[in-house]
């Protein structure tokens, strides 16, 4: 199983940089966070991959079929992460973005602790890590 796949990481990040000017963000902003996401999306990938391999198995379903089902699903996620950034600007350009992340993220993991790992907690904050910006300031 191959986890890295620069080429697709580029472009993914390419397509959202440019979607995302079109919204009026900065290039280097979208550029983080979605560099941001694909990090903690590995993050996951390597945990699970190496758990397969220490139990000596992968899971008891059907390979899913990541070029023509996930990647499609994954387009659609990435035009509404970049509709949610457009809208959040202000808030994430605030000063107390980075704290107000923090308590969102563990108020979120908290109340949902049956769905999330230690794992899935940490891959959470690293990919919101690059969702503060800053605002020129008047």
């Amino acid at each position: 199983m191959t986890i890295e796949d620069a080429s697709r990481e580029d472009h993914v990040i390419g397509s959202a940089t440019k979607t995302g000017q079109s919204r009026g963000l900065d290039p280097t902003s979208v550029s983080n966070f979605f560099r941001a996401q694909i990090e903690a999306n590995k993050l996951v990938q390597y945990s699970l991959l190496a758990d397969w391999r220490r139990e000596g198995r992968a899971p008891d379903h059907s390979p899913v079929d990541l070029p023509n089902t996930i990647r499609a699903k994954l387009d659609d996620v990435d035009k509404e992460l970049i509709a949610e950034l457009a809208e959040s600007r202000v808030v994430r350009g605030s000063a107390s973005c980075p704290t107000d992340i923090a308590r969102a993220v563990r108020k979120y993991t908290l109340a949902h602790t049956k769905q999330f790992s230690p794992l899935k907690a940490i891959a959470l904050d690293r990919a919101l890590a690059a969702a503060c910006i800053d605002l020129p300031r008047e």
